[in-house]
C-alpha cells in the first residue's frame, strides 16, 4: 500500500492518529522539547502542539472540569451545608457584599469591624450635598458628613444608611518588655 500511495497513505494515517490521540501528541512533543528545547521544533511541530494543548486543556477539559467541580459546590451547598462563600461568589449575585475594615485605637490595640450590606443599589444619582463639601482642602473621607459623590435613587436602599456592622473584635497589643535577648545574654 506505500508503495502504491508513494508513502502518502503511512503519512495519512500517522497524522490522523495523532490527531484522534491528542494526550500522546503533547506527551511526545513536550518530551521532546524538554531533551532538545523548543528550537528543535518545526514551525508545523510548534503548530500541532500549540494545536492539540489548546483542544485537550480548553475545549476538552474545561467543561468537563467545570461540570464536575459545579456539581461538588452544588452538593455542598445543599447536602453538606459548606461552602457557601465559594459557591456563591461565582454566582456573582450584585447583593449581600461585606469587607473588612481596621482601625488602631488610642491604646494600641488592632479594631477590626466586618461591615455588610444587604442590598446594593442599581439606580444611582448624583449627591449635590456632596459637591459643597468636596472644596474643603485635605478633608478626609471618613470625616465628611457626606462621603461619597454618588447616592442611592432610592433611601430604603443607600449603603450609607443600611450598611451594618456584621463582626467586631479587638487584637490587643503585645506589652513590650524592659528587657531584650541579645545573643543569649539579657540586656536591659
Amino acid at each position: 500500500m506505500e508503495q502504491w500511495t508513494f508513502g502518502l497513505y503511512p503519512a495519512c494515517i500517522k497524522y490522523l492518529m495523532s490527531a484522534f490521540d491528542v494526550p500522546e501528541v503533547m506527551a511526545v512533543t513536550r518530551n521532546n522539547i524538554c531533551k532538545n528545547g523548543m528550537d528543535s521544533l518545526s514551525r508545523g511541530g510548534a503548530v500541532i502542539y500549540y494545536a492539540s494543548v489548546f483542544l485537550y486543556f480548553w475545549v476538552f477539559s474545561t467543561p468537563i472540569v467545570s461540570l464536575i467541580f459545579g456539581s461538588y459546590l452544588y452538593i455542598c451547598i445543599n447536602w453538606l451545608h459548606i461552602h457557601f462563600d465559594e459557591a456563591f461568589s461565582s454566582l456573582r449575585i450584585a447583593n449581600y457584599k461585606a469587607f473588612t475594615r481596621f482601625h488602631i485605637n488610642s491604646k494600641g490595640d488592632l479594631e477590626v469591624f466586618t461591615l455588610a450590606v444587604d442590598k446594593v443599589p442599581k439606580e444611582w444619582k448624583l449627591d449635590p450635598s456632596w459637591d459643597g463639601e468636596s472644596k474643603q482642602p485635605h478633608s478626609l473621607s471618613y470625616l465628611r458628613r457626606f462621603p461619597s459623590k454618588w447616592r442611592s435613587v432610592s433611601p430604603q436602599q443607600d449603603p450609607v444608611k443600611t450598611v451594618r456592622i456584621v463582626d467586631h473584635f479587638v487584637i490587643e497589643q503585645t506589652q513590650k518588655s524592659e528587657s531584650a535577648t541579645v545573643n543569649g545574654s539579657v540586656t536591659h
